[in-house]
């Protein structure tokens, strides 16, 4: 057995498990072995929700792909989802666009985890009206939500958002030292 072989299936042993453990290099050990390892997809989705529409950035591996989702009727109609109307004091919500929701969900469906971003409050946050949807109409896809964060999206670059995104995902280098049983500290790549 290679020497980071070893190395790796001592992290697998140690107690608690090492954070800095890297998927790729238990696979590469079980391969070595003969072992037949099922890959897993990697494709991580972070989408920025408002009353105007959805930015949706795929991150599969170290790419990034932009896309954009708009809704339909008042949806998309630049104004707010909770109105008035000159006869109701009250005001009612807008009707939900069903197209749009399922929209999303079909992307939230071809990705393994799902960040939601945005600044809406109450009836007007359109995160909590597609969680809402999902546990409705699909709660298997759920799961796959890692987080619902509320940010001013106005006031952050793409870069800060996809930073964002990388460090709800896991994907930021570790900043405490790895540690491997038998061998000295040294610092994460």
């Amino acid at each position: 057995m290679k020497r980071q072989h070893r190395q790796t299936l001592q992290a697998l042993y140690a107690h608690p498990l090492q954070h800095g453990l890297r998927c790729s290099l238990v696979e590469g050990m079980l391969l070595s072995l003969g072992a037949e390892v099922e890959r897993l997809s990697d494709h991580r989705l972070q989408v920025r929700l408002d009353h105007r529409g959805a930015d949706l950035w795929h991150l599969v591996g170290e790419a990034v792909e932009q896309a954009e989702l708009e809704p339909h009727g008042l949806w998309g109609s630049d104004q707010n989802l909770s109105h008035r109307h000159e006869r109701d004091i009250a005001g009612q919500c807008a009707p939900l666009d069903h197209a749009y929701l399922e929209g999303l969900s079909d992307a939230i469906a071809q990705a393994d985890a799902v960040l939601l971003l945005g600044h809406g409050h109450g009836q007007a946050d359109v995160r909590q009206l597609l969680v809402a949807h999902l546990r409705r109409h699909h709660p298997q896809l759920l799961q796959r939500i890692v987080g619902v964060v509320t940010v001013d999206d106005s006031a952050l670059s793409e870069a800060e958002l996809l930073a964002l995104a990388r460090e709800h995902f896991g994907n930021q280098p570790h900043r405490r030292p790895l540690a491997t049983p038998g061998q000295e500290r040294r610092e994460a790549p």
